[in-house]
């Protein structure tokens, strides 16, 4: 069996746009970004912890997902640091700030959340046990959804 070409990218010379509890993220260009995926606590080194199995578990269950609240995922990729290889996400870009960022009211905040975890379930079948303010991004009236740790969501 032949072995397949992971796809890489360089962030060498990218600052994170964005980091969590399970990763960092980068815009790529003005239609593409890249989640690197690993524990945030554990800084990068253990980002090099993570292996594939995780981005393409994390990539199935975007593409299951698949709704307009939720980003377009294009496949797993090797992203390249400074040396280093970690294991990544490779995806649209979303515009603007997370809803803890944006300006809105808390009440404002808590009626999008209710609104996407009623919505997200209506278009998906699925919940997600761990939607919360900063994980969803905010832009121009809209919304979407940009944490899908597998653990988390089913």
């Amino acid at each position: 069996m032949a072995k397949r070409k992971i796809k890489t990218v360089d962030i060498s010379k990218r600052r994170a746009k964005g980091s969590g509890s399970y990763g960092r993220y980068y815009r790529l260009s003005t239609t593409r970004g890249v989640k690197v995926l690993g524990d945030e606590s554990g800084g990068w080194d253990r980002l090099k912890d993570v292996d594939f199995s995780e981005a393409r578990r994390e990539l199935r269950l975007l593409n299951r997902a698949k709704c307009r609240l939720v980003p377009k995922a294009f496949g797993v990729v090797g992203v390249y640091r400074k040396g280093d290889w970690y294991a990544g996400i490779l995806m649209e870009h979303c515009e603007g700030t997370t809803l803890y960022q944006s300006r809105l009211s808390d009440a404002s905040r808590d009626r999008w959340l209710e609104r996407l975890e009623d919505e997200f379930f209506k278009l998906t079948g699925m919940t997600h046990g761990d939607l919360h303010e900063s994980n969803v991004m905010y832009h121009k009236r809209k919304c979407k959804i940009i944490d899908f740790t597998p653990q988390y969501v089913g």
